[in-house]
């Protein structure tokens, strides 16, 4: 485990600038502000947790921390200044707990994380909601006649950022643009948002539901191979929790697990298949 650091008082501008051995901080309750530049350099800080009082972060307090993967915050989304989280490109997790459905407030930061995130949100009524925001991606496109450059975006990532609000998330919004992402993004970030919005299904529309499991129907043997690469035994317990595999599908699944040696996927397959088909005719065989 790694070691947690934590600090009960407003750390001020530039008070641990380039510090070594802060893996894992944690700001206690009474923290309401974090000063400018007062992480910036700390390569090695991994996770973040910020306490609800906090009411400010100010610019690039944590510029450059490129070790950082979790940021967590056990309330609102502070008011964040630009700069707070440049060159944190390694960031993949975003946490809010006790969140309030109408004052999320994660936009207030989202512009300096361009790269795919993964969204957890535990509301004050112990509700749950996941998101997979895919990344932004933008090319600067030279205008020689008028001598300046356009910048144009790629992808369907901006689209879902622009979902979440100042203060709430367009749920159904966010729901329609999947048709765009299937177009534009890989299987595995498609395959990302229409997992974590089945299995955490909040304000989720029959509609959009119907649309999220008929693409992981049709998808179903390139999603084994996934599981099989990657050895995602999360997203294989899942599928078989949720019976989204067909008979063929399992057959299938089950070929792949032994020709990448996965026995364990082989297992849960053939399991999955005897306790799911046991009154269709014939048998899946190892």
């Amino acid at each position: 485990m790694k070691q947690e650091v934590q600090y009960k008082e407003n750390p001020w501008e530039r008070q641990y600038y380039g510090e070594k051995g802060l893996p894992v901080i944690r700001f206690l309750e009474g923290v309401t502000r974090i000063g400018a530049y007062a992480f910036g350099e700390c390569r090695e800080i991994t996770e973040i947790t910020m306490p609800k009082s906090l009411q400010l972060i100010e610019g690039h307090a944590f510029y450059n921390c490129r070790g950082l993967h979790t940021i967590r915050f056990l309330g609102a989304v502070p008011e964040i200044e630009d700069g707070a989280f440049k060159n944190c490109g390694n960031v993949k997790y975003v946490e809010l707990f006790e969140a309030e459905e109408k004052d999320i407030r994660l936009k207030n930061f989202l512009p300096e994380l361009e790269q795919e995130l993964s969204v957890r949100l535990v509301f004050i009524s112990k509700e749950e909601a996941r998101l997979c925001l895919p990344k932004t991606s933008y090319a600067f496109i030279a205008n020689e006649p008028a001598r300046m450059f356009s910048e144009e975006s790629y992808g369907s990532g901006v689209y879902y950022r622009q979902c979440v609000g100042r203060s709430e998330i367009d749920w159904s919004r966010y729901d329609e643009l999947f048709l765009m992402a299937c177009r534009e993004e890989t299987i595995q970030t498609a395959l990302s948002i229409a997992r974590k919005r089945l299995e955490f299904p909040y304000r989720l529309a029959e509609r959009s539901k119907d649309r999220y499991l008929e693409y992981i129907y049709d998808h179903m043997p390139k999603i084994l191979e996934e599981i099989a690469r990657s050895e995602d035994w999360k997203l294989l317990s899942f599928l078989c929790g949720q019976k989204l595999i067909t008979k063929p599908q399992a057959e299938f699944g089950i070929a792949v697990a032994n020709q990448k040696e996965r026995p364990y996927m082989a297992g849960c397959l053939l399991e999955y298949g005897r306790t799911a088909f046991a009154a269709a005719r014939g048998r899946i065989e190892l």
